[in-house]
């Protein structure tokens, strides 16, 4: 926060949720996982073994009940 890098990663984020820019759009996803890896990026500049943990939906894929699943 020092930086002001949180500051300014958080106002792209609530400029495109106040805008309704891509929030329950197709591009969403898309977007949202460039936001998050231009936060670790960051992140990792401060400490290279930061990092926001991923979770590969498709693991999931193969289970015979959903509520199996980890998350």
């Amino acid at each position: 926060m020092d930086n002001g890098i949180f500051d300014e990663i958080s106002v792209i984020h609530v400029h495109v949720a106040q805008d309704d820019l891509v929030h329950g759009k197709p591009k969403f996803w898309m977007w949202h996982r460039g936001y998050l890896k231009r936060f670790e990026i960051e992140l990792r500049k401060l400490d290279i073994d930061l990092a926001i943990p991923y979770w590969d939906t498709t693991l999931d894929d193969n289970l015979p009940f959903p509520a199996d699943s980890l998350m």
